[in-house]
């Protein structure tokens, strides 16, 4: 080995436990292997609604530790206010014109989902290159033209499983169901066949493979495999996080296996986005550190979270329902707030934690001569009123952020399944409070007080659900609510609207049916009751939740029919 090789104290950013493990992805590969070989076990150890608040909070302060970066300092927000001021701005106009035309809404989130997968991409690539040169590893041009490809492929088969003609292909599937937006696929749009997707996946698989291979062989020429590791398990960790899974659910093979199932892509997609955030909050806290710029390493990431909270809470709460927004939060704002605090992120990341610029690649190749930044203006805590305002909003938005994380679970479902209605109906009021309204919560509400004939209460959620976002099945409990009542009229108007958006409802067009026969209307009531026997059979079968009747709902169809003819 050259003499100039660097000291061991250079090797790594925080030590070889905390780095391989966060800085490589050597802890998700664990939680990969867990989830392989104990799939149902992790999961019942781990569920999703508890995971979500720790991996919540996790990404909440990876995307706070780039906007301190951004704006943290008056240098800082000059340095870059074509990004920091003018591109945000941009950004908010997007998010702003989404929840009003579903269109731009729909083109935004894809935007942000497409831009995703890079963004990981170039973030593994970027700490692959960072230990290469700690450690004195001449890297060749060829080589680092091979290793970037081989990151930029990996991106192109989550592109293409993204874009192709099977959605549940996609890195992360199934994210915007129940919602007024929706992903616009590409492949479809461009009349790429599945053919052509399949020989698409195919060639961009065997080069991925190739510069994998190929750059791993060039840069291993000479040097010890202690000098390689970090590397080769970010190689991996690219593999694991977007290639592997993606060539899994587009071939249909090796769906036993959890983390590649489709059934079990979103619950995987919570590790490796944890695991994307931790790997940001390791780099940049080592940053923020060396620099100068934190007096330490859990102030800096407390501080990033405070920030990062306040990203998701505060758009949440403005264009809320209630406020300047139109759209329920589980119906397609948290999905446009998705995509603008990523899309923010992404821009400022692309300019701001660039190796290439000197005064960050001197710190993180760890080169330790001044970057000409007074360090007195590195201090964690801002003065007076400004510091003590974002200590005060950031603590309460990490709270209200805890809260929403927390309650939908745990103070609305779970009390919801064993009955408990009063605690279910004040874990709603205190998420529509904070800008979390749901009209699915208060259709829930609304059926659980219809069943137990509690009819001004179940008035009074559905009612609400219409109001937030109407669909066929509020609209049908408000006609449930009206027929007990005796109200056929309003019953009648009630499974109609039901109708209008729904026009294959089972259960509107039953109980529309049954009202007809009522109103002396033989004709029109024995057509809608056939035609809904059709629909509950064809719904049946298809397991299409969205139409999905109750059970018995034909045999009842039936008794109404025997009843008509025997008259």
């Amino acid at each position: 080995m050259p003499s100039t090789a660097p000291a061991a104290s250079r090797r790594w950013l925080f030590g070889p436990v905390p780095d391989l493990a966060f800085g490589c992805g050597l802890a998700y590969a664990l939680i990969f292997l867990a989830m392989s070989f104990a799939g149902e076990s992790f999961r019942s150890l781990l569920p999703y609604a508890f995971a979500i608040l720790p991996i919540n909070l996790i990404s909440s302060a990876h995307y706070g530790a780039t906007a301190l970066r951004a704006y943290g300092r008056s240098e800082d927000r000059r340095a870059w206010a074509l990004y920091s001021v003018w591109t945000t701005l941009l950004l908010g106009v997007g998010f702003v014109g989404g929840l009003h035309w579903e269109m731009v809404g729909s083109w935004y989130i894809t935007l942000y989902l497409t831009w995703s997968p890079w963004h990981y991409a170039g973030q593994n690539y970027g700490v692959a290159m960072t230990f290469l040169r700690r450690r004195g590893v001449e890297v060749s041009p060829r080589a680092r033209w091979l290793l970037q490809r081989s990151f930029v492929l990996s991106f192109v088969l989550a592109l293409l499983a993204l874009h192709g003609q099977s959605p549940l292909a996609s890195y992360a599937p199934s994210q915007l169901e129940n919602g007024a937006f929706g992903f616009v696929p590409l492949g479809p749009l461009l009349g790429v066949s599945a053919n052509i997707s399949n020989v698409l996946f195919g060639i961009t698989a065997v080069f991925y493979v190739g510069t994998t291979v190929g750059g791993v062989a060039l840069i291993a020429r000479g040097r010890r495999l202690r000098d390689l590791v970090p590397t080769l398990l970010l190689i991996g960790t690219q593999a694991l996080w977007f290639s592997v899974p993606a060539l899994a659910r587009h071939f249909s093979v090796l769906a036993g296996v959890d983390p590649l199932s489709v059934a079990h892509a979103h619950y995987a997609f919570l590790w490796i986005g944890a695991g994307h955030a931790a790997q940001y909050l390791w780099i940049t806290a080592y940053f923020a550190r060396s620099q100068g710029r934190s007096r330490s390493h859990v102030g800096f990431v407390f501080k990033a979270l405070l920030a990062g909270c306040a990203l998701w809470v505060i758009p949440a709460l403005l264009f809320a329902p209630s406020m300047l927004g139109r759209l329920p939060y589980d119906a397609g704002l948290a999905a446009m707030v998705a995509a603008l605090v990523n899309l923010h992120h992404f821009t400022l990341d692309g300019v701001i934690w660039k190796l290439r610029e000197g005064r960050i690649a001197r710190f993180l190749i760890g080169q330790r001569q001044p970057i000409g930044e007074h360090p007195s203006g590195a201090v964690t805590g801002q003065r007076g009123l400004i510091g003590a305002g974002f200590w005060l909003g950031g603590i309460a938005c990490l709270a209200l952020a805890t809260f929403s994380a927390f309650a939908p679970e745990y103070r609305f479902r779970r009390p919801l399944e064993r009955g408990d209605l009063d605690l279910a109906e004040r874990g709603d009021a205190a998420l529509e409070w904070i800008g979390q309204a749901s009209a699915d919560r208060q259709l829930q509400l609304g059926h659980e007080a219809l069943s137990r004939n509690e009819l001004v209460r179940a008035e009074r959620h559905l009612q609400r659900s219409v109001d937030l976002l109407p669909s066929a099945w509020a609209w049908s409990g408000i006609g449930d609510v009206n027929a007990r009542r005796e109200r056929w009229g309003a019953a009648a108007d009630a499974y109609e609207s039901a109708l209008e958006i729904d026009p294959e409802h089972a259960v509107a067009t039953f109980h529309l049916g049954v009202i007809e026969l009522r109103r002396n209307q033989p004709e029109r009531g024995r057509e809608l009751l056939l035609r809904a026997r059709k629909l509950a059979v064809a719904a049946y079968a298809s397991h299409d939740e969205d139409h999905h009747p109750p059970p018995g709902l034909v045999e009842a169809i039936d008794g109404v029919l025997a009843q008509f003819s025997a008259r």
